[in-house]
């Protein structure tokens, strides 16, 4: 929480000291969420001049250098950490500052700025730009924040529950914000874009029970995603998918056979699941016409008492079955022409 010139972080009070900087002195904090979903962190970490270019490249910036522009300075000076000059929060607004310093130098020369200690720890830099982000007006994009939680309970060893009361959110939430996080980084994929595909994929009852039953699914989801090929993450993972685990197990594992042997990818379960549909109504007429020859019948009553005994559970398995399904459909074809759900 914030009083004035204190803000209290982490169980500790820090002061904020306004002070106007030289823009070349200040620099990109690299870990800060929005630097950090930049770029590939298996490597080593980005120089401020990467950083910079990516910034530059942002629609969010190129408005915040026309708003910068229009007041004169900035309305929210930047929060830097004293002594190495590490912006912690207003990364964007910092590259904004020096895109206007490119045209005009000496107007643009030095940035307002609220200083904390350079012995800020990093939990309280974790919480303060918690309460900036969460709390304030300024919001991560979900993979932004999903990154910064993995990191924090990583790098810390803090669990779940503890995160969720630093930053004063649900625990449920950041389980599943780790979970995802967590899956991407190993399967090697940390492209924001495809972050609501995996999101779809992992918070879905209907989808984990099928990665139950297909040991290599995750792998398919993963490459189609990779190629582009599974590019609707509700469509072509939420949609296909649960329709594939509502299916009757026998087509259900027809489409899990096909998926493991490599016969059918993920991107054609939509159709496989539209053939099998149609193929129900050749199906009955089939067995209507098996059940119906009176050679069917001869053959049955004749049987030998074990094997009579055998088709007989079966015959009576089935009339249960279509008794069943018969009253249901019926029901549901009532319930539709009283115009009721």
């Amino acid at each position: 929480m914030t009083d004035g010139d204190k803000i209290r972080l982490a169980g500790k009070t820090y002061l904020f000291e306004s002070r106007e900087i030289p823009l070349n002195q200040l620099k990109y904090y690299v870990d800060n969420p929005r630097v950090y979903s930049c770029f590939d962190r298996s490597c080593e970490d980005p120089s401020q001049h990467d950083i910079e270019m990516a910034l530059f490249k942002r629609e969010k910036v190129k408005e915040l250098k026309s708003a910068i522009e229009s007041v004169g300075t900035l309305v929210s000076p930047l929060i830097v950490r004293d002594g190495d000059f590490t912006v912690l929060e207003g990364n964007q607004r910092l590259a904004a500052y020096r895109m206007l310093s490119k045209n005009d130098a000496h107007k643009w020369n030095y940035v307002p700025c609220r200083v904390l200690p350079e012995d800020i720890s990093e939990d309280a830099i974790f919480a303060l730009l918690g309460q900036f982000h969460l709390h304030g007006q300024q919001h991560w994009e979900p993979f932004e924040l999903a990154g910064y939680l993995y990191r924090r309970i990583v790098s810390s060893g803090a669990n779940p529950e503890a995160v969720a009361k630093e930053l004063g959110v649900q625990p449920r939430e950041v389980k599943e914000y780790y979970k995802i996080y967590e899956f991407m980084v190993k399967n090697d994929d940390l492209e924001p874009q495809h972050w609501s595909h995996y999101l779809e994929y992992l918070k879905s009852r209907k989808i984990s029970k099928l990665r139950k039953e297909c040991a290599s699914l995750d792998k398919l989801i993963v490459e189609g995603i990779k190629r582009g090929t599974i590019s609707d993450a509700r469509k072509d993972i939420r949609e296909t998918l649960s329709e594939v685990s509502d299916l009757p197990k026998t087509h259900r594992d027809d489409i899990i056979m096909g998926l493991e042997s490599g016969k059918i990818n993920v991107e054609q379960c939509k159709d496989f699941i539209g053939e099998k549909e149609k193929d129900i109504l050749p199906a009955l007429t089939k067995f209507k016409s098996l059940i119906s020859d009176p050679k069917s019948e001869k053959t049955l009553v004749s049987l030998a008492d074990e094997d009579q005994s055998n088709c007989l559970f079966e015959l009576r398995m089935i009339r249960s079955k279509v008794d069943r399904i018969i009253s249901k459909m019926e029901g549901d074809k009532r319930k539709g022409d009283d115009g009721t759900s």
